[in-house]
């Protein structure tokens, strides 16, 4: 073969290796696995004069054939695990590597901290609004059950970085909990439980590369909940059935949630876990209508089919914001429902929090009896409870005679200044 020959030989190869992504892009002659995680993929930008000379046509053009190389996600791996093998970063927004490479998300080592803590007094006003709304169902013949979910760091402190000191002992968390008791408000502390058996579980409690309890814990965690619910309805439901599964995984998806949002090009070392099939029995027939109110701890009960399979096609309400399953059609936000009316149709309303989540709880859920429903709604209750004291009713008919109003219009006024004024 001759030198020029060669040279046209490694100039075709040259050719060919540029072309390749774009090939790839076009053709997807290679299966590449596709990121995990939320991203913005640019779309081809529309020419405009006035963009060109600015210099934002260029800009936008040249993202948007970043983001459709063919091997695009392969070299986001390839970085993402030089800088995860060599400088020990993770390029997913909030996480952070631990010793040992225990992965944690930040707010919860800030929770962990105390470096979130509201104080007592923005927490007692909290936790007075929700006594209100326990008081509200109570008179609905409902009930309000609080569910404190484990936190990562306060489970695994000792894989924190060392440079991430401790603030203070007075966490939202530790408050929340005093308060809760000393108002009679009825909680499920797992947060406390998941500490006190870490011996025990280690890992198959919570997995080193994930944020959420393990699939493995459900199984306590719902039979704690399924029990906790027929003591609050005094209803049966239907029970969770747990069978060994037949199949060996490292990890579930969910079980490394964290791992797989840092897009790696190899897998993070980790124990095996312990995995069971669940179901639910179908005997009972009768199912309690359950409102949750929850962040992301919940998604995994919701999953196996709890809303339908046990309770009454019950609703999630996704941070408060999203109901579900109604958003996986189209999305529907908690503001364009009737609050009052949803909670006066449920018998017992959940709401979950891990402890990262605590400073934001529960996502303006305490503020729902502060609507114009409520008032009206509360209004008309205290109209009856007038009504029903003849001495209060009947100076109510005198000072109406001495306004010359109608009763009908002193017992509005009197009942409203009453809801106004009451704690």
């Amino acid at each position: 073969m001759t030198i020029k020959n060669i040279k046209i030989l490694i100039f075709s190869l040259f050719i060919l290796l540029l072309s390749l992504p774009v090939l790839q892009w076009k053709v997807n002659f290679v299966d590449i696995k596709k990121l995990d995680g939320a991203y913005n993929i640019g779309g081809n930008p529309n020419f405009e004069f006035n963009s060109f000379l600015s210099g934002t046509y260029q800009t936008n053009f040249e993202k948007y054939l970043s983001d459709h190389n063919g091997f695009r996600n392969v070299f986001i791996r390839i970085y993402n695990q030089m800088q995860y093998t060599f400088y020990n970063v993770a390029n997913a927004n909030g996480v952070i590597i631990g010793k040992q490479s225990y992965l944690y998300e930040d707010n919860y080592i800030k929770a962990y901290n105390g470096a979130d803590y509201l104080g007592l007094n923005t927490l007692k006003l909290k936790v007075k609004r929700l006594k209100k709304i326990n008081n509200f169902l109570k008179e609905n013949n409902s009930k309000l059950l609080i569910i404190m979910a484990p936190g990562k760091a306060a489970y695994y402190p000792e894989y924190i970085p060392d440079k991430y000191k401790k603030i203070s002992d007075s966490t939202n968390y530790n408050t929340y909990k005093q308060l809760f008791a000393a108002n009679k408000i009825d909680f499920i502390d797992f947060h406390k439980y998941f500490n006190d058996n870490k011996q025990k579980y280690a890992e198959l409690y919570y997995p080193k590369t994930g944020i959420h309890w393990s699939d493995y814990s459900l199984e306590f965690v719902i039979d704690s909940f399924l029990t906790k619910v027929e003591t609050e309805t005094n209803m049966q439901v239907n029970k969770l059935i747990s069978t060994a599964a037949n199949k060996t995984i490292e990890q579930s998806e969910t079980d490394m949630d964290i791992e797989k949002g840092m897009n790696l090009l190899f897998s993070i070392r980790k124990p095996k876990m312990k995995y069971n099939n669940y179901s639910f029995t179908e005997n009972i027939k009768d199912k309690p209508n359950v409102l949750v109110v929850s962040d992301s701890f919940f998604w995994q009960i919701y999953n196996l089919g709890i809303s339908k399979k046990v309770f009454n096609n019950s609703q999630f309400w996704y941070y408060n914001k999203q109901v579900y399953p109604d958003s996986f059609d189209e999305n529907i936000f908690v503001n364009s429902i009737n609050p009052v009316q949803k909670l006066k149709e449920t018998d017992l309303v959940v709401i979950i929090s891990t402890d990262a989540n605590l400073s934001k709880f529960p996502w303006g859920f305490d503020d729902v009896l502060n609507s114009k429903e409520y008032k009206a709604e509360r209004i008309k209750h205290m109209v009856s409870v007038i009504k029903s004291d003849s001495v209060w009713y009947n100076s109510i008919i005198e000072k109406a005679k001495v306004n010359k109003f109608s009763i009908d219009k002193q017992l509005g006024i009197d009942a409203e200044w009453m809801v106004i004024n009451e704690e």
